[in-house]
């Protein structure tokens, strides 16, 4: 038996030697089980149509959609060119509108001005002519609408001058009247101010100092008064 078993053993092992070293063997039975591969154009000319039906219908929709996505791009950036046009214009035609709206009210305030300042000098005069003395004559008038003037003048006498402050103490729109100069000797006569102021005066106030001397020379007494008065009286 032991024999025996010895013998079986190398036959196997000489098979495996054989196929390892004749491995032709493997290569024929291979080929012989070997499938012949190939493409059939006719069975599948339908799916290649359709695949390639397909890949036009996606590319035509992306050039449509890309087309149509340009166009509305365009339309929207006209638009958008349009707003801002007319914004552009709403804004020029707002700043002409503010433009004339701001010179009107200029031209609104110097005419309320202009209306202010005649109604205020109307009522001043009348009330200096009213509280005025016939013996005295004003010459000069030198203020503004804050209620300080500088009266120059003349009268007939020094006591004409004083009654003359006494009338406007006695109003009581006069707040302070002091008289600065009086005297007789300058009267008619002309000061060096006054021929500097003549130099280039107009013939009409060469001819109102003209006058204004002459009634002096007349009266023979002339003065400066300083008037102070609350000048709201008088916008009322």
């Amino acid at each position: 038996m032991l024999f025996s078993n010895k013998n079986k053993k190398p036959k196997k092992d000489n098979a495996l030697d054989n196929v390892l070293k004749n491995p032709k063997i493997l290569e024929v039975n291979l080929i012989r089980d070997e499938i012949k591969l190939g493409f059939d154009w006719k069975t599948n000319i339908k799916s290649l149509v359709a695949a390639l039906a397909v890949a036009i219908l996606i590319i035509s929709e992306l050039y449509l959609g890309l087309d149509w996505w340009q166009k509305d791009e365009e339309i929207r950036l006209e638009q958008t060119k349009a707003a801002i046009s007319k914004t552009g214009k709403d804004i020029a035609d707002f700043r002409k509108s503010a433009a004339d709206a701001l010179a009107y009210k200029d031209k609104a305030l110097e005419v309320n001005s202009l209306l202010e300042s005649h109604i205020y000098w109307t009522q001043f005069f009348n009330w200096l002519e009213k509280n005025t003395l016939s013996t005295v004559t004003y010459g000069n008038f030198i203020g503004q609408t804050d209620g300080k003037y500088t009266l120059s003048g003349s009268a007939s006498s020094f006591a004409d001058v004083s009654w003359q402050v006494k009338t406007f103490r006695d109003d009581p729109i006069a707040l302070n009247v002091s008289v600065e100069t009086v005297s007789d000797s300058g009267a008619g006569k002309q000061s060096r101010e006054e021929a500097e102021k003549l130099k280039t005066a107009t013939p009409e106030e060469i001819a109102a100092a003209a006058a204004a001397r002459n009634l002096a020379a007349q009266n023979k007494v002339g003065f400066t008064m300083l008037l102070d008065v609350n000048p709201e009286i008088f916008n009322k």
